[in-house]
This record gives C-alpha cells, structure tokens and sequence, in this order.
C-alpha cells in the first residue's frame, strides 16, 4: 500500500458530511493516501485540521480530479461539521432557492 503521510490536500469541496467529503483538484491522489484537510467552517473561530484518506480519485475533462475522502474519527472535529451541515440545512429550508 503506498500511504503519504500527512499530505495536504488541496481543491474545492462540493460535498460533504461529518463521515467524509468529496472535493475537485487540479492534481490526482493516490487511493489510501493518508492526507489532512483544513477546514473554515463558518461555526468555527478558526480553521480545523481533519485527518482522512482517500478512498476514491477520478479523472475528469479537463484534467480535473473528483477525490473522495474517509474523516478519520475525530470526535469534536466531527461534530464541528455535522452542527455546520444542521445549520445550513435549517437557512435552506427558510432562505434557501427552492423558497423564493
């Protein structure tokens, strides 16, 4: 299994729950990459480092990579971003397009 350890990981998440997320990079990661993640979740006073590994890399048109990452069990992380999704969740559901 080739890991690398605490590789930083960069591109835009599109998707994500307390158990993972997926994101689009300009570079691929190699499956079972062991990589950190930093996170500015507006709930947050500052920006939380979440350990993962990658589960899954694609390639897309124009060379861009869809990743899929596992959050390694951090407790407190965790529940950083599960309160941040009930919270967007909650403005979706008042403010949120389907509303208008």
């Amino acid at each position: 299994m080739n890991i690398q350890h605490q590789r930083e990981l960069r591109g835009k998440i599109y998707d994500i729950s307390s158990l993972g997320a997926r994101f689009i990079s300009n570079k691929p990661y190699t499956k079972d990459s062991e990589v950190y993640v930093g996170l500015l979740l507006p709930n947050c006073n500052s920006l939380i480092n979440v350990n993962a590994k990658v589960v899954r890399c694609e390639q897309k048109e124009n060379n861009e990579f869809h990743i899929a990452l596992e959050f390694k069990e951090d407790n407190y992380q965790q529940s950083l971003i599960a309160e941040y999704i009930r919270v967007m969740k909650l403005w979706d559901e008042k403010w949120g397009r389907d509303n208008k």
